[in-house]
């Protein structure tokens, strides 16, 4: 590997870090959204047009907020992981 090759590679490794950062930003956001979604979900301003149709509404936005938890740690892992490759050089 070139000396070229290498300080590519430690470019990218040190950039990644602050652009997870950011993301978690987004991904936090996200997390908000979906839980103000499972409130107004459980708790609609109108009357539901039937008993499935709510507890759908439940399932879906439970599972919008699950998959967005799942992003931020997916994230926070990746962040851990950069902080700790960076250590090692």
């Amino acid at each position: 590997m070139s000396l070229s090759e290498l300080s590519k590679r430690l470019s990218y490794i040190q950039r990644q870090p602050f652009s997870l950062k950011y993301k978690k930003v987004d991904l936090d956001n996200a997390v908000d959204d979906a839980e103000e979604g499972l409130k107004s979900a459980k708790f609609p301003t109108s009357v539901p047009l039937g008993a499935q149709s709510y507890v759908d509404g439940i399932l879906i936005a439970q599972k919008k907020l699950d998959v967005a938890k799942e992003e931020v740690e997916a994230n926070n892992a990746a962040t851990k992981y950069f902080a700790d490759l960076l250590e090692t050089f």
